[in-house]
């Protein structure tokens, strides 16, 4: 990763900080991801990053500002922002059920080049992607694991592709 988009990712969360005095701030470590139908992408995906949560209302829903590095699909090491909002869906003992979705940017040099070559019309979008997900956590305590699904280009034909991350609350 470039100094440059360090820099970036840097700002976004120093703009996001003032919130933080008024919010959760949780630390976070992508663990994996699943690429059914894909041999050639990889399933090894590490990361870490940094969120603030924050209540909105009283029924419990939240809504969350991430920032995160990690080794995309294609091995290479992405910066990721995501902002999205997840709600409380029913309780299990002391585990929490919670469902959300997030939308936000992410660096994909690889598969950028790879739209490129496909689509001619496709702008070049610096290797920036959007970025839309649907999760399903778990809550207890303090900790949350939670699984992410993006939707695969190829939809319906393909399944989603699923993302791992806990994340602790400070």
């Amino acid at each position: 990763m470039s100094f440059i988009w360090g820099r970036r990712l840097a700002l976004v969360l120093f703009v996001c900080l003032p919130h933080a005095a008024i919010a959760d701030v949780y630390g976070l470590v992508h663990l994996r991801s699943v690429h059914p139908e894909e041999s050639d992408l990889t399933d090894r995906t590490p990361g870490v990053g940094v969120g603030i949560a924050r209540e909105l209302g009283q029924q419990g829903t939240e809504w969350f500002v991430e920032g995160a590095f990690f080794s995309n699909s294609y091995g290479e090491p992405s910066p990721l922002v995501m902002t999205g909002v997840s709600t409380p869906l029913t309780k299990i003992g002391p585990v929490e059920v919670r469902v959300g979705g997030a939308i936000g940017l992410g660096r994909y040099k690889k598969l950028c080049d790879k739209l490129m070559e496909r689509y001619e019309s496709m702008p070049d979008t610096k290797s920036i992607l959007p970025v839309v997900s649907a999760s399903l956590g778990l809550r207890v305590g303090k900790t949350d694991l939670r699984l992410s699904a993006i939707p695969h280009s190829k939809m319906p034909e393909r399944r989603p592709i699923l993302n791992i991350s806990l994340s602790r609350r400070f």
